[in-house]
């Protein structure tokens, strides 16, 4: 079956062929008695969880619940009954996108997000970027809001199988974004970077969120521009247990593009829940050589002239000053 021909009401895919173009982090779908939904990322649920926890220890200490060795068996029931009554439904799952196995080099590619439940090393190998699957028995999910993406489910019948076939895949790794690669980008399209951190912005609140949010603009350097990302944190998305730092050299996966001045050579990222900031190299080829490149770079006379310039711009940006080239 084609994904061209896939449906938001058509029920299950009998089957698929894909390649996995990109695995994005672990999430989590908290499902609360009134109905309420909520998916959350690793650090998100971790927080909540935390938060829950002591909740739950507070409304035990006033139940004069005993929690040493010593407490009677009436004790033990009622502390089972409480944890039974405020357990959290939590389901975790991760995404990948998808695209069809093109047996026709000549036709546009169509690719899907699919969200696979349950997480586990198995799944996670299976579904490694790069690999060709035949996919069984998905669902097709309703797209959300705005976004016209084709969606798919894993459910309890559905299988994901190793796939050969002699199509041309049009898997693409990784690889460090330039300036001119964001001109054929959409806005919201996904984009990695390797990038030096030289300033963050004030916390001000975001207004654009359904939830509440509390956001900042982080900047970053390149040898080729700027890079303004808002990062938002609120019970959605919780990306670091630290400030960050300036000077610092980052790998960004999954940022969404935004705008672009072509003359400033300045450009504009949103993140995601799938956005993943880190301090080392990525497992991608391409990527891994830009951070070490960088690396060499940001230490020669040469990067540390070009990323005190940078940070003079930023500092006259955040100061309310027009960017000129």
């Amino acid at each position: 079956m084609s994904l061209q021909s896939v449906r938001p009401d058509g029920g299950i895919v009998p089957c698929l062929h894909v390649d996995v173009e990109r695995q994005y982090p672990s999430s989590f779908l908290e499902s609360a008695n009134s109905g309420f939904k909520i998916v959350r990322n690793a650090r998100a649920e971790d927080g909540a969880q935390s938060k829950f926890l002591r909740l739950l220890e507070i409304k035990m200490e006033s139940k004069d619940i005993q929690r040493d060795e010593a407490c009677t068996e009436s004790s033990i029931v009622e502390k089972d009954r409480l944890f039974a009554e405020d357990e959290r439904k939590v389901s975790a799952f991760f995404q990948v996108r998808v695209s069809e196995v093109s047996y026709f080099p000549a036709s546009p590619p169509v690719s899907a997000v699919l969200r696979v439940w349950g997480i586990d090393e198995e799944s996670l190998h299976l579904f490694s970027e790069g690999h060709r699957l035949k996919l069984l028995g998905v669902l097709v999910s309703k797209p959300f809001g705005a976004d016209t993406r084709i969606r798919l489910s894993t459910c309890r019948s559905s299988a994901a199988l190793p796939f050969r076939s002699s199509a041309c895949s049009m898997y693409a790794p990784r690889a460090n974004t330039m300036f001119d690669t964001l001109n054929s980008l959409k806005i919201k399209e996904e984009f990695d970077i390797v990038a030096c951190l030289i300033a963050v912005g004030e916390p001000y609140e975001s207004q654009n969120r359904f939830l509440s949010s509390t956001a900042r603009q982080l900047f970053f350097a390149t040898p080729d521009f700027i890079l303004a990302v808002e990062c938002v944190e609120n019970d959605e998305m919780m990306f670091s247990s630290q400030l960050f730092r300036p000077n610092q050299l980052f790998t960004v996966c999954n940022l969404q593009c935004g705008s672009y001045h072509e003359r400033c050579r300045v450009a504009n990222a949103t993140v995601s829940r799938e956005t993943v900031f880190s301090t080392k190299p990525h497992r991608s080829m391409p990527l891994a050589e830009s951070f070490a490149e960088l690396q060499l770079w940001m230490q020669s006379s040469i990067g540390r002239e070009h990323l005190a310039k940078c940070s003079q711009r930023v500092t006259a940006l955040l100061n309310g000053n027009v960017l000129d080239d």
